[in-house]
């Protein structure tokens, strides 16, 4: 009877360990920034304000969100959704302060919110005809999404009168930068609204949300018919165009620009790219058309097509043999060329991250075209590929473009004062992404690691800009030095803006302490797009970049969303532990009363 008593217990701690550990996991998956975005706002409607004014909540994920006692808020009042509310994986709730009875919103999913304080954006009137902040927080005060410092666009300057306005892509994150946004165009009959997608995908998301996404791959790169140029084009360097897109067994990679009578073009993949240094398979020599690659992001496969044939290898060791996957490959057309590549060629499903390397070389085997832009060119010297371009997954309803992080590491030797240069195209213009001008040199073993995210997640979901850098002294004694870091402005590269609609001429450098960002004194160059520290710093650690003007700063989120990637989240660590020694606790009880 006793031992059968001290079973029961036991059981109790082992169900309690995985229920505390459970409710720990899901209440951090609740409070993950971007787990539900703002996707359409209709703040300047025909009707009376604020009562016909609605927010659109849409859920991006693969599992149903709570929201009950979630808030909506402005600068100056809130909106608490009622408990039990849900939204269902890739659904749409329409949000308002009264209940909306027009004939559009008959089967629309929606519910009313209790409004506190003054909840009206813009000129008073409810949400108003200017721009103005909005932001989500969970029942916990987390922000979920949107911004109290960077406010929506009013995208006609007060004539949208019954218009809704949404966000292109709606997993970039909150943009103040009206290329993020756009006015909807879908018609509807109503006394109070003239155009809306309420509880639908916006107007704009086809030409972004454009996979899964086939293409025939016969070397013609057909933008608009096939590729969209919107969801698909990375951007340009070089005088090439640079595409990628995917569907559920393939993906897809297009080049536009240079010969191909006489050039070859390739596309060189990281099955591993989220893994660094020894731990990422794949070759770092000998060069493959003129290139070898760095330490933190060696390919395992090569396609190549060059004038009348198609050359494909795998890394092994320290050399490349030939590959014969079961349907990978590409074609060429007039100086264009088309690549197809399977998924399960590559021992990868969509939902495994990959990287690529995209370049063109001439007939003497030299590097003169590339992706990601970091990356050099040369057409006298083998040069090393820096970065790749990245993305977590492949898998439906996804933008090519903006999903693709450029991710890149570079050392360089800091034993002597002056000019060091990272993820340079060697032009001799001034391509570089970052520049640290040594003071102070470090000694004589003093090298400096700069790995940089561009285009980043993280970044673009909360606070400071879309890039992050981590400057690295390795042996280094006083080492001190002034440091210049680029951010892609939109007009560079064809790139997506790494901004989020801060402004540049006001952005400060942050740099991370160890506890939290800290605004370091920086000045922007318009010229040569670059913001540089006034002083020597003799400090490093992660950098990036953010506008305290209005308070785009960035938060430890971006770091620790950075820092957690290819781990379990924090939470959910912390969950499993506490569940383990709940456990554990249990069968030292068990074995005491036992023995």
């Amino acid at each position: 009877m006793k031992a059968g008593i001290l079973r029961f217990v036991f059981v109790l701690f082992l169900a309690g360990g995985i229920l505390w550990g459970g409710y720990f996991v899901l209440s951090a998956h609740a409070a993950t920034y971007g787990d539900v975005v703002i996707s359409e706002i209709m703040y300047d409607p025909i009707g009376a304000e604020p009562d016909t004014e609605w927010v659109e909540l849409y859920n991006p994920g693969s599992a149903s969100v709570d929201v009950g006692g979630w808030v909506l808020s402005d600068t100056e009042g809130t909106c608490t959704i009622p408990s039990g509310t849900s939204i269902a994986a890739g659904g749409f709730l329409v949000v308002s302060q009264a209940a909306l009875s027009d004939t559009d919103f008959i089967t629309i999913t929606k519910v009313v919110c209790t409004p506190s304080g003054t909840f009206e954006l813009g000129d008073g009137t409810g949400f108003g005809t200017a721009a103005d902040e909005l932001a989500l927080f969970n029942a916990s005060g987390e922000r979920v999404f949107g911004s109290l410092a960077l406010p929506y666009p009013d995208m006609d300057a007060g004539s949208n009168q019954g218009n809704s306005i949404g966000l292109v892509y709606p997993l970039a994150g909150w943009s103040s930068d009206t290329a993020d946004w756009a006015v909807e165009t879908t018609v509807v009959s109503s006394t109070n609204y003239a155009h809306h997608t309420a509880g639908a995908p916006n107007d704009g998301w086809s030409g972004y949300m454009t996979t899964n996404h086939t293409i025939t791959a016969d070397g013609t790169v057909n933008v608009g018919t096939e590729w969209q140029a919107n969801g698909e084009q990375l951007g340009s360097a070089d005088s090439v165009d640079f595409y990628v897109t995917w569907d559920a067994d393939y993906i897809y990679v297009g080049m536009v620009g240079g010969n191909t009578g006489s050039d070859k073009y390739n596309v060189l993949i990281d099955t591993d790219p989220l893994d660094e240094g020894a731990d990422n398979s794949g070759n770092t020599t000998p060069n493959y058309c003129g290139a070898t690659f760095a330490e933190d992001g060696k390919p395992d496969y090569a396609i190549q097509l060059y004038p009348g044939n198609m050359a494909r290898a795998q890394a092994t060791g320290s050399s490349w043999i030939n590959w014969t996957p079961s349907d990978s490959g590409g074609n060429m057309g007039t100086n264009q060329v088309e690549f197809y590549i399977q998924k399960s060629d590559l021992g990868l499903t969509s939902s495994d991250p990959v990287g690529f390397y995209l370049y063109a070389c001439n007939s003497g085997d030299r590097v003169w075209a590339a992706w990601p832009p970091e990356n050099e060119v040369d057409t006298t010297n083998v040069v090393t590929q820096t970065t790749r371009v990245v993305f977590e997954n492949t898998l439906a309803n996804r933008s090519p473009r903006y999903e693709g992080s450029m991710r890149g590491a570079q050392t360089v030797a800091a034993d002597t004062t002056g000019e060091k240069l990272f993820f340079d195209d060697a032009s001799g213009a001034v391509d570089y992404y970052a520049r640290l001008y040594v003071t102070t040199a470090g000694g004589g073993s003093c090298t400096v690691k700069v790995t940089t995210r561009g285009n980043a997640l993280a970044t673009r979901l909360d606070g400071g800009l879309r890039r992050l850098y981590t400057i690295t002294p390795q042996n280094c004694t006083g080492l001190a030095a002034r440091i210049n870091l680029k951010f892609n402005d939109g007009a560079m590269n064809g790139a997506p803006d790494e901004y989020r609609g801060a402004h540049p001429d006001t952005t400060q450098l942050y740099r991370w302490d160890g506890t939290a960002w800290t605004v370091i004194t920086s000045t922007y160059d318009i010229n040569n797009k670059v913001i540089y520290t006034n002083d020597a710093q003799s400090s490093f650690s992660p950098w990036t970049a953010g506008d305290p003007t209005n308070a785009s700063a960035p938060t430890a989120i971006t770091l620790q969303t950075f820092r957690a990637e290819g781990g379990l989240p924090l939470a959910l660590s912390l969950g499993l532990l506490f569940g383990l020694a709940v456990i554990l606790v249990g069968l030292r009880l068990y074995r005491r009363r036992t023995v």
